[in-house]
Formats: C-alpha cells, sequence, structure tokens
C-alpha cells in the first residue's frame, strides 16, 4: 500500500485530548487539508468547515484522488465528534476492536481485512508534527 501524509491547517491551537485534536474541534472554523506523500508535493490544499473531527472524507478530495472514498487512503479519527476517539477496527487479519471513548487511533477506511465487512484497519505508526501557522493575508490555504 502507498503511504501518504495527511497535512492539515488550522488556525485552532493543537490539543491532543480534543476531538479534532483542537485542530477541527468544533464546526465553525475552516481547516485545509492536502493528503500526499509529502509537503512539497502537495498541489492543492482543500479547505472546508470543520466537520468536529479529523476525516480525509469530509475535505471533498477529487474522485479517484486518495483519500476521496472510503477505502485504504482515507484516514480519520475521532469519527463525527465523538464519544469515540477511535473507530473499530481490525489489527490484523482475524482480530477485531471495538470502538474506544478513551483511547484514540488513526484507521483507514475500508480495506484489506477490513474491506469484507467495511471496516477499516489500524494505523499502528503514527507521527504528528505540530507547526505554528500564520495566515497573512487572509487567504488561508496559501501560506507555507
Amino acid at each position: 500500500l502507498p503511504e501518504y501524509t495527511f497535512f492539515v491547517r488550522s488556525a485552532r491551537d493543537y490539543s491532543d485530548s480534543a476531538f479534532g485534536q483542537g485542530l477541527a474541534t468544533g464546526t465553525s472554523h475552516a481547516i485545509s487539508g492536502c493528503l500526499t506523500y509529502t509537503y512539497a508535493t502537495c498541489g492543492q490544499w482543500k479547505t472546508v468547515v470543520s466537520p468536529g473531527y479529523l476525516d480525509t472524507l469530509a475535505f471533498g478530495f477529487a474522485s479517484g484522488q486518495p483519500g476521496a472514498s472510503d477505502t485504504c487512503s482515507r484516514y480519520f479519527a475521532d469519527y463525527a465528534g465523538g464519544p469515540n476517539y477511535c473507530f473499530g477496527h481490525f489489527v490484523d487479519s482475524t482480530t477485531f476492536t471495538a470502538a474506544s471513548s478513551t483511547e484514540r487511533c488513526f484507521v483507514t477506511g475500508a480495506c484489506a481485512e477490513g474491506a469484507i465487512i467495511s471496516k477499516g484497519v489500524m494505523h499502528t505508526y503514527l507521527t504528528i508534527y505540530v507547526r505554528e501557522y500564520h495566515d497573512t493575508n487572509g487567504v488561508f490555504a496559501d501560506s507555507t
């Protein structure tokens, strides 16, 4: 499977314990996302009103692009803004873990083992980089 990086821009502060991790907490502000291999290859940022959680599907990426449908390239956590931080998912080809309201995880859309019952697979390796972002000209998604 290809490995993508989900970049998110938000005027909100990062908060590890909040639904949407602070970046997407609430539904009254804009967030921008790009799903690609590296920051340098991010050619188009999609800006949407925050859905209250992080989900590549919510950004409306173009059909056929990574994150545009409920497949292996969809990544999400804190689905629907709660009550669960972790959506039910497979951890291997036979072990299914129920949703959790105490542990956060990022899962894919339906793929691999999960495709049979439309459930995702947990990503066990995840790195979160937090960087302060300044929008200097009012065009949220164009700053670097």
